[in-house]
């Protein structure tokens, strides 16, 4: 109705303009991508290990990755936790009915990493879980295990 009051009284540009601003209105969030889209940009880059022996990652994840990276960094993550900087520091799961709560709330307010560096010492937690694990079993006829090299 709006469009077409305003097509007797505006330029065609004019009109163009105000149709994209009334859509941009309605549905300020875009279109929601469809699943073939949203399977066509999922990844994850591992880049070149750098001389400080980091390795930048990056990528998009799809919805159900999420879903089950965040329950993994909630129990895994926790201020206090899995922290490799504190050696009195739980480690496992902040959930575990044998965790000591006292010492995590110790461990917590000594704890001064940001959230990423709690969500990597996290994955790292978990990796080593499945690692150690077996569920893995083998990879062209050897268990899987991590293989460290040094030069």
């Amino acid at each position: 109705q709006i469009l077409a009051d305003a097509a007797c009284s505006v330029t065609p540009d004019d009109l163009v303009k105000l149709g994209a601003h009334l859509l941009a209105y309605l549905n300020p969030d875009g279109d929601v991508p469809d699943e073939k889209e949203r399977t066509r940009r999922r990844g994850l880059r591992i880049g070149k290990q750098g001389v400080d022996l980091m390795t930048p990652i990056s990528g998009l994840i799809d919805p159900e990755t999420r879903a089950l990276l965040e329950p993994v960094l909630a129990k895994l993550a926790r201020p206090g936790m899995n922290n490799p900087d504190d050696p009195e520091s739980p480690s496992g799961d902040v959930e575990s009915e044998a965790l000591d709560r006292d010492a995590l709330a110790k461990a917590a307010a000594r704890d001064t990493r940001t959230a990423v560096q709690r969500n990597h010492d996290a994955l790292k937690v978990a990796l080593r879980q499945i690692l150690s694990s077996g569920v893995l079993d083998s990879h062209r006829g050897l268990p899987v295990t991590a293989i460290l090299t040094m030069g």
